[in-house]
């Protein structure tokens, strides 16, 4: 996630070096450039959602992988606008799906008390690469090296990174998919627990500390 997130922060750090380096740029085209990804990504989202169901998410996450560290590559190395429009719209896909998968993967492995920090990690390790990203691509073009020099770093972690999903366990990546009948058996588990709060008003011990209005009157 962080370091998928990491080409959003180097893209608008290099946008000069860019106009300067791969030929001639309008204001339109840098613009359309920085933002491919995040159309790829949007458009990808729920095409992602129905994949996952369908196919082995080791399988989608290696291809997902290895095609986002070649078109990395290729942003970085090939100056051509075709070729880098293409691969950051690519880019941005396959974004999506590691996006799909991480969110999917949590609410299937992570214990029920702690969903919603390993959901806002996430998002957390995001945000750092975003930042790199943009320390990375400042620095360097600043420093007087070429715009390639932060996409060529991007790619070599991403390679390391897919070396090691192809060794991980498909089991430590797969993901929960409800079936009908599992869906309908949670919601009646859930109607029955809303219906025994109505049926009479529980007693603090029934209701968790976190949610306690007197937790905090009990501890002072």
């Amino acid at each position: 996630q962080m370091f998928m997130s990491y080409d959003g922060g180097a893209t608008p750090a290099c946008l000069d070096e860019i106009s300067r380096s791969a030929g001639s740029w309008s204001q339109a085209e840098l613009g359309l450039l920085g933002s491919l990804d995040k159309f790829g990504m949007t458009l990808s989202s729920v095409l992602w959602g129905r994949v996952l169901q369908v196919f082995p998410a080791k399988l989608l996450l290696v291809i997902g992988l290895g095609v986002n560290l070649v078109c990395t590559f290729a942003f970085g190395n090939v100056p051509f606008k075709p070729a880098m429009f293409a691969a950051k719209f690519l880019m941005g896909t396959t974004q999506g799906l590691q996006c799909v998968w991480s969110t999917c993967w949590v609410l299937t492995h992570a214990p029920m008390e702690s969903r919603t920090v390993w959901l806002g990690l996430g998002a957390v390790s995001a945000g750092v690469g975003t930042g790199i990203g943009i320390a990375v691509g400042g620095f360097s073009t600043s420093r007087g090296l070429p715009y390639a020099f932060a996409w060529q770093v991007e790619a070599a972690v991403l390679g390391v990174l897919w070396a090691l999903l192809v060794l991980c366990p498909a089991s430590s990546l797969a993901i929960e998919t409800l079936t009908a009948e599992d869906a309908e058996r949670q919601e009646k588990g859930l109607v029955e627990q809303i219906d025994s709060f109505e049926d009479g008003t529980p007693s603090v011990h029934d209701v968790p500390a976190a949610f306690s209005c007197n937790s905090a009157f009990d501890e002072a």
